[in-house]
């Protein structure tokens, strides 16, 4: 998700630092009754719109950039997150944690597009693995139900207690041998 400066006001949009993190965007200010307050003589700048955060570790180095809208110095809704390693997710958040529906592409080219509970691959996706040396996708795709990052392998599309939850990450031929163990 990025954003055109140019698309907004720039009237409200003020850059702030602390010791982990750069913010450039709207901000409003806050009363000391959690209220919204025209004046920064008697409010505290917070993040409230449009905007930018890149947050840092110990080093002042890049953990990872949020871009989306702020209601009360909260992400809400929509956003992107672009991680140091190249890893980049852009969908539904809650807090600073992918939640609803979301797509994920990891650093090495696997990729997952579906649905998320507090940052975690929860209910109906789409995982797609990579071969790992020519990074290109493979045919090697799991589709259905996710739990906890897990996915649950049905046998004959009916759900029931000796189906097994496969780790997404794993090569298709690890997946096919833990499915002939059972």
């Amino acid at each position: 998700m990025s954003f055109s400066i140019l698309e907004h006001s720039i009237d409200h949009f003020q850059c702030f630092k602390d010791k982990n993190s750069v913010y450039f965007g709207e901000v409003s200010y806050i009363g000391d009754k959690g209220d919204i307050v025209e004046s920064k003589e008697v409010g505290k700048p917070i993040r409230n719109g449009i905007g930018v955060q890149i947050f840092l570790d110990d080093d002042g180095k890049t953990k990872e950039k949020f871009e989306g809208n702020w209601v009360k110095d909260k992400p809400i809704r929509q956003g992107a997150f672009k991680y140091p390693d190249g890893s980049y997710y852009n969908g539904e958040i809650k807090g600073n944690l992918p939640h609803g529906y979301g797509n994920f592409e990891w650093f090495n080219g696997m990729k997952y597009n579906g649905n998320w509970l507090n940052g975690r691959m929860e209910g109906g996706g789409k995982f797609f693995h990579v071969d790992v040396k020519s990074f290109l996708i493979k045919g090697h795709v799991l589709e259905g139900f996710f739990k906890n990052n897990y996915f649950l392998y049905v046998f004959f599309n009916v759900i029931k207690e000796d189906d097994i939850f496969i780790h997404p990450f794993i090569l298709e031929t690890e997946i096919e041998d833990n499915i002939k163990r059972r």
